[in-house]
């Protein structure tokens, strides 16, 4: 119902085909992106972070339930935690202003990496400071993860000309979701054959460890936003 209200604009690009191919579209315009060697790394950046926090989800829940048997309830708060970090992270990262904001991308995942690292701690913490430290923490991972994906998010959005921001929006999301299906499995195979899902969240932290370092070393590269 709310779609009749939006203003009809013009096609951007009216002599764009339909894509025909679906994936196989997709995966030429992702490789095409790579063109724009910024706006590659940013989507590259995306990706992994949507994965990254899509991963943590399914952590959160295991180790709320059956590590420290705190409840489905305490599970949904911890997740909440990290959705309201990441919106201060997005808040924090609108005064990162129109420089050369994408320096601090590989820094913040390399910080958020430190924190999943320090994670895996929580089950040596006192019983009484567990559940409070796993709010500090999961939250200070939502504020570094905001910090990263809002301005990515945006930055995708407005450096496509005209013609093809509508394809590289969906090419980045098509990447994104694909992120997010693997995680499943990826974090279900974690849950099974480590003991502790607290040492799934350290592992995931040193993933994102090696990746926050390449990403810093190819964003120093960059010579303009």
């Amino acid at each position: 119902a709310m779609s009749f209200g939006v203003v009809r604009r013009p096609a951007a690009d009216p002599r764009a085909r339909f894509p025909r191919q679906g994936p196989l579209s997709t995966a030429r315009e992702l490789i095409a992106i790579r063109a724009d060697s910024l706006l590659f790394k940013v989507v590259l950046a995306t990706v992994f972070i949507w994965f990254a926090g899509s991963m943590l989800i399914q952590f959160i829940t295991v180790m709320a339930v059956e590590q420290f048997e705190w409840g489905e309830a305490v599970g949904g708060y911890l997740v909440a935690a990290a959705l309201v970090g990441l919106a201060a992270g997005g808040l924090l990262a609108s005064r990162l202003g129109e420089g050369r904001w994408y320096r601090v991308i590989g820094p913040c995942m390399m910080a958020m990496a430190v924190v999943l690292l320090v994670a895996e701690m929580l089950p040596f913490m006192p019983a009484s400071a567990r559940l409070a430290s796993a709010y500090g923490l999961l939250g200070a991972v939502g504020v570094l993860g905001g910090v990263v994906m809002i301005p990515c998010e945006a930055f995708i959005q407005r450096r496509p000309p005209a013609g093809r921001k509508g394809t590289v929006i969906a090419s980045s999301n098509f990447g994104v979701f694909f992120g997010i299906l693997v995680s499943g499995p990826l974090a279900n195979a974690a849950n099974a054959v480590l003991d502790e899902p607290t040492r799934g969240m350290a592992l995931m932290g040193a993933v994102t460890l090696v990746v926050g370092a390449l990403l810093r070393r190819a964003f120093a590269k960059e010579k303009g936003s």
